[in-house]
This record gives structure tokens, C-alpha cells and sequence, in this order.
């Protein structure tokens, strides 16, 4: 978790380019989906149980999610960082969908053997994924978007086709 946090304070991208901010803000969810992850498998399931409970998945979000609003308030004291809620949302999107995905395949792996209530929030879990999912993966496909855009509004100024 140390190697995780220190990416998120001391690895920066010089410049300033659209993409390369873009690539330093989508870092956030990986970070936060591996601390979460790492919180999540730092207890076993309960003895005789075969998976973790809905309670473990919450506690390790809500530790995850709770790391990642402290560093971005850390970062207002630090020169040259800025604390920024889109970070914050990244980082809590990226603890949702690592904890979801764990959560599908330790039930992958239980051969479906939940409880009642696991097997109940499957939809939410799906619901939670793909929502996260949406939020880290909107701000590099705007960024592609605007490229193509970019690229296709920008002049040709010697065609490098032959002419029909």
C-alpha cells in the first residue's frame, strides 16, 4: 500500500499537455482499486464461510475511499499539487470497480455458493461496476475525442493519398 499512496504523491508527468494530465488523473483508479483490494484481502472469510461478506467489501471502501479524500487534503499543504474532487472521485470509482471485480471472482471461485444476500447484490455490485467503470474511463475516451477531432479539422496541406 506504501508503493501505491507514494505514486499517488511523488510520480508527476512533466508538461502539460491534454494527455498527459489525462494519463496522471486516470492513474488514481488503478491506485485506489489496488488499496482497496489490499484492504479487502488483509482479513480471510470467516471461518467456514467460503467468501468474504457484504460487510468486508464495505469496510474496505469505505478505508479505501476515506485514504483517498486524506491524500487529496494532504495535497493542499504540498507546493506545486492542488487538492481536486475529480481525484477524489477517481479514486473512489477506482475502489468500487477493484472491489468488484474481487467480489465476482471470489463468488466465480466459491462455485456460487454464496448466501442469499451475496446473491441479492449482484445487481448492485454490476450496477456499482459499470458506473465506476464510466466515471474512469470518461475523461481518456473525452481526450480521444478531442484528438480525432482535432486531427480531422487540421488542414491537409500536401495529400499523401494518390489522386484518383
Amino acid at each position: 500500500m506504501a508503493v501505491l499512496l507514494g505514486a499517488v504523491f511523488f510520480l508527476s508527468l512533466p508538461g502539460t499537455l491534454l494527455w498527459q494530465r489525462v494519463v496522471q488523473d486516470a492513474g488514481h483508479g488503478p491506485v485506489f482499486a489496488g488499496i482497496a483490494i489490499a484492504l479487502l484481502l488483509m482479513r480471510a472469510p470467516p471461518a467456514g464461510a467460503v467468501v468474504r461478506p457484504v460487510s468486508a467489501y464495505g469496510r474496505a471502501f469505505a478505508w479505501a475511499a476515506a485514504i483517498g479524500v486524506v491524500t487529496e487534503l494532504v495535497q493542499y499543504s504540498m507546493p506545486g499539487r492542488s487538492v481536486s474532487l475529480m481525484d477524489a472521485l477517481h479514486d473512489v470509482a477506482g475502489a468500487a470497480l477493484g472491489l468488484a471485480v474481487v467480489w465476482f471472482i471470489e463468488r466465480r471461485l466459491a462455485g456460487g455458493r454464496g448466501d442469499a444476500a451475496d446473491k441479492s447484490c449482484t445487481r448492485a455490485v454490476v450496477a456499482i461496476a459499470l458506473l465506476a467503470f464510466t466515471i474512469l474511463a470518461w475523461q481518456p475516451l473525452q481526450c480521444a475525442r478531442a484528438y480525432a477531432a482535432r486531427n480531422a479539422a487540421f488542414p491537409t496541406l500536401v495529400p499523401t493519398h494518390p489522386l484518383a
